[in-house]
């Protein structure tokens, strides 16, 4: 072997040997949020969606049907539909202290039983806290119905955990500074006021939208909603750099869609934060998808 060949082998070599020692590394928690997500949808379309949903969820894990309700105990009183129900994350977030993270991306449900009858689409949006053992365990769960499969295809985008704090007593004001925002104008205008440059944000009947100049085209209908209250469905990672809140709008008329509008807020540098996700659905008592 020439002298060439033998520096080739041992550079190729060498490079095996960094890759064996970097893949016994525990991987990044957000790779591992994904990894976590990506079996939780394997398992669905392996067995049934009732299955995989009683497995991830954690013993305080919530679904919205239509109000939040205990995830496990709802998915084991009642049987597995007969769909197919297929997803994959899109975009995912993880706090500093790796114990919060979301997960977000397109779903497909098929029949089961009607071969012919043509696919469902949509977006979920999942929450989800690492437990003592470093698993992680679905939290929440919610998403949103719209007939675009254009999103089926996107990559994967998991941006840099953002390293800044918020006090809780700043994360307080600024919620209530949001609150006081909708009671002295609509939803609309405090999503609009609060969001960051790259907030995602998700309405029924439409495609998922991203960025601060795109809150413009929401959807006209909950430009005059109001908040009804604040769900027990709340908190913050051990690092207060990632926060959740569920509230309840409603239409100031008394009149229209009540919803669920699911907020997730990220800390920024001046030490307050800002709203970088917003899942308002209209999810009826029953729904097809459990995302």
């Amino acid at each position: 072997m020439s002298t060439q060949r033998i520096c080739l082998a041992a550079v190729a070599l060498s490079g095996f040997f960094h890759f064996a020692a970097a893949a016994s590394e525990p991987p990044p928690p957000v790779a591992s949020l994904v990894a976590a997500e990506s079996e939780f949808a394997a398992h669905a379309v392996a067995t049934d969606m009732r299955q995989a949903f009683i497995r991830a969820l954690g013993a305080d894990g919530i679904l919205l049907r239509p109000g939040p309700v205990a995830g496990a105990a709802f998915m084991a009183a009642r049987p597995a539909p007969s769909i197919e129900l297929n997803w994959r994350p899109s975009f995912a977030y993880v706090a500093a202290s790796g114990d919060l993270g979301i997960t977000s991306g397109p779903w497909r449900i098929l029949s089961r039983t009607n071969p012919a009858a043509p696919p469902a689409y949509g977006h979920f949006t999942s929450l989800w806290k690492r437990n003592a053992a470093g698993r992680w365990m679905l939290a929440f769960d919610t998403g949103i119905s719209h007939p675009d499969a254009s999103g089926t295809d996107a990559f994967l985008l998991a941006p840099a955990t953002t390293i800044h704090r918020a006090t809780p007593a700043a994360v307080d004001a600024t919620i209530k500074r949001f609150v006081d925002k909708v009671s002295a104008t609509d939803y609309s205008t405090a999503v609009k006021s609060f969001a960051s440059t790259d907030i995602r944000f998700y309405r029924e009947r439409s495609a998922p939208r991203v960025g601060r100049a795109a809150i413009d085209k929401l959807d006209a209908q909950w430009s005059r909603h109001r908040l009804a209250g604040v769900d027990a469905v709340s908190g913050a990672a051990s690092s207060n750099d990632l926060v959740y809140r569920l509230f309840e709008i409603r239409p100031e008329a008394g009149n229209g869609v009540v919803a669920h509008s699911f907020t997730v807020w990220r800390a920024t540098a001046d030490g307050g934060v800002e709203l970088i996700l917003d899942v308002v659905n209209d999810m009826p008592a029953q729904t097809p998808s459990g995302q």
